[in-house]
């Protein structure tokens, strides 16, 4: 149900709020703005948006609500749950296990105090809670993560690391790949 999908939509908005979605954006503007990797930099850094991140959010926006409205209700919801566990977790990999492309900025922090034992933990409870869901919602989890990864390289090859915004952007990519391969799998 489209409604259903659209309130969805806005209370991941109230309840996480945007940062996420900022660091889509900015990432959208920076990469896909075709220029070398220091201008790539700063366009993310710039705060004002640009036509790449309105397209992109958009686009994010659309993908959300086609896998809300195309989920039965049921599956939504443990899809949800793992949705969010999954995507979190992938997180700590990328500020783990990837050099930070900036000497500054939000996601340096983390990248400073990062420690490989923070992906054990993180894993160990994903695999807990996303597993209490179903199987199935663990198969996606992998699926989404090995694509993710694919995208975090990617990044990382573009912008000589990642930066607090791309954790932002993969972030939102895993939300949506793992929806839309939910689809398919649970």
């Amino acid at each position: 149900d489209l409604m259903r999908a659209v309130m969805l939509v806005l209370a991941e908005l109230i309840i996480i709020g945007a940062l996420m979605y900022d660091g889509f954006m900015d990432t959208s503007d920076g990469v896909f703005s075709a220029r070398d990797r220091e201008r790539m930099l700063e366009i993310m850094k710039d705060s004002h948006v640009g036509s790449n991140a309105v397209i992109a959010l958009v686009c994010l926006v659309l993908l959300k609500v086609a896998a809300y409205t195309t989920l039965p209700p049921v599956k939504l919801s443990f899809a949800l749950v793992a949705v969010f566990v999954a995507t979190r977790t992938f997180m700590v990999t990328y500020i783990v296990n990837y050099k930070y492309a900036r000497k500054t900025g939000i996601g340096h922090m983390f990248k400073a105090y990062a420690k490989p034992m923070y992906t054990y933990i993180a894993f160990a409870l994903c695999l807990a809670l996303v597993t209490a869901c179903g199987l199935p919602y663990l198969y996606t989890a992998i699926a989404a993560f090995v694509i993710c990864q694919g995208i975090a390289h990617f990044l990382s090859g573009q912008l000589g690391g990642l930066t607090g915004d791309t954790y932002g952007f993969l972030t939102e990519c895993g939300v949506v790949v793992y929806l839309m391969l939910a689809t398919y799998i649970i």
